[in-house]
Parts: structure tokens; sequence; C-alpha cells
């Protein structure tokens, strides 16, 4: 267990990650992720392979919504998905300081 979060959600974290191929990095973060999760939902910050900020805003705008929900039937618990876009002021520095990789897609 990482944090407060079981392995086997990272399991099924990371099984759910492989069925999208444009996400190229999953993150834990939030009270979850610091071991202090309460009621929160998880937080999952994910990261696409297209760097180009606008390429990434469309493909979050029309999956994000089937990608939440498929995810949130994996886990026992309610999901915060957030896609972290390129130069995301708040995210980046929230990922970097709390986030926990989860998956990260081979190269």
């Amino acid at each position: 267990m990482t944090g407060q979060i079981p392995e086997h959600w990272f399991d099924e974290v990371r099984l759910w990650a492989k069925g999208w191929p444009r996400v190229a990095a999953a993150y834990a973060f939030g009270p979850w992720a610091t071991g202090a999760q309460g009621a929160d939902p998880l937080g999952i910050e994910i990261v696409l392979t297209d760097d180009a900020a606008e390429s990434q805003l469309v493909f979050a705008t029309a999956n994000l919504k089937e990608m939440r929900s498929s995810l949130s039937r994996r886990l026992p618990v309610a999901v915060d998905l957030q896609v972290a876009l390129p130069g995301d002021a708040i995210a980046w520095p929230s990922i970097e300081q709390h986030g926990l990789l989860i998956y990260q897609c081979a190269l």
C-alpha cells in the first residue's frame, strides 16, 4: 500500500490505462496519495502522449467522461480523473510535490 491506496487499486488503474493508448502516465494525487483520504474521491491525474496542448484538450473533451466512467467501474471509491495539460500551472506542481506514479507507458 502506498499512501492509503491498496496495491490492487494501482493494478486496476494500470490495466485501465493500458486500454487507453493515449495515456502516457497516471498519477494518484490528493488526500489518498498523502495518506489522509477521509471521504474524498481518489484523485487520478493522467498525462497524454501528445505534447500539443490543443490536441490533448480535444482528446480530453471528447473522451474524459467515458474514461472517468470506465475507471470508476474498476474501483470501490469515487474517482476524480483529471488531465494534466502541458504547462498547467496547477496540476504539475501538485504532481511533482505529492503525486504517486501509478502507470507509465513503455516508450
